[in-house]
């Protein structure tokens, strides 16, 4: 009954937001190899994370990274095709301030290293900050447009 009630445009949007959600499957598909198997070595050593790549032979781990960088970029193109002009916008500011807050933290970090002040920039932090720094800047986005 409901959907002989649905007007065309709730049909595309439900269609649409279908389409969305089925890019991000993908994407996260697309990880569960490498994660598993870094995982897996995690597990199997007892904690420790660089078990994987000692005992892979190179090729499985080309194979893995290959399948998922080809994923993310399938995805990254579908979700390009899925979203409306807001949601681009918004994608493309939380961008802008992910590379803002890299472009700001490495070079700071890494003169302050230079300096004996702090240790050498961690990459890791650097980029887990850029992550959150876009994530947050995204979702004020979100809240503003409420």
């Amino acid at each position: 009954m409901m959907g002989e009630s649905m007007t065309s445009g709730e049909q595309l949007h439900r269609a649409s937001r279908r389409r969305f959600w089925r890019t991000l499957a993908v994407a996260g598909v697309g990880g569960v190899p490498m994660g598993f198997a870094v995982g897996f070595g995690f597990g199997f050593s007892r904690g420790n994370i660089d078990t994987f790549w000692n005992w892979a032979p190179d090729w499985l781990i080309i194979v893995l990274l290959v399948f998922s960088i080809a994923s993310i970029l399938y995805a990254s193109w579908r979700l390009h095709r899925s979203i409306d002009e807001v949601e681009l916008s918004d994608n493309l500011w939380s961008s802008w301030a992910a590379y803002g807050v890299y472009a700001l933290l490495f070079p700071t970090w890494w003169v302050l290293g230079k300096a004996g002040l702090t240790s050498p920039p961690n990459n890791w932090v650097i980029y887990l900050a850029a992550l959150l720094g876009g994530l947050f800047y995204y979702v004020w986005r979100k809240w503003q447009a409420r």
